[in-house]
């Protein structure tokens, strides 16, 4: 709700007030507004995070999020691939590039490489993906 939201974003405004270096207040905080929308605040608030603490995928992830909701894919891409260059095993952004590939109707042979990469990983929506966007049994590894 509105007010809580009003009251949380004034929490993380104090901690990063007090600390500047907090990452974690910047990444609560870009949460929150991403939650409301405001999606360029939030992309500024996650891109203070990962600069904070360059090694933590969860603040990767989000600020790759915040391009996404805001249909801004290719600046999604970007991020998740710098998330791959460090852990080329990440199933959760192997799958988002993989859906920014479909989404763009682009390389859609390395998507579903991606999608079958990320099942074999344990993603748990890389199978309904695999079978919503390609078709038969071969396309998910099965041989006819």
């Amino acid at each position: 709700d509105l007010v809580r939201s009003r009251g949380l974003g004034d929490v993380y405004k104090r901690q990063i007030l007090l600390n500047p270096i907090n990452a974690n207040a910047y990444a609560a905080r870009g949460a929150l507004h991403q939650a409301n929308g405001k999606f360029k605040l939030a992309q500024n608030d996650l891109k203070k995070a990962v600069s904070l603490n360059p090694s933590n995928e969860d603040f990767k992830h989000l600020f790759a999020k915040s391009f996404m909701v805001a249909n801004k894919y290719p600046e999604a891409f970007k991020v998740l691939r710098t998330i791959l260059k460090e852990n080329p095993f990440n199933a959760e952004a192997i799958f988002q590039c993989a859906i920014v590939r479909l989404e763009f109707k682009v390389e859609e042979d390395l998507a579903e490489e991606d999608l079958l990469f990320a099942r074999s990983l344990g993603h748990p929506l890389a199978e309904k993906y695999l079978l919503d966007n390609f078709s038969g049994l071969d396309q998910l590894g099965f041989a006819a």
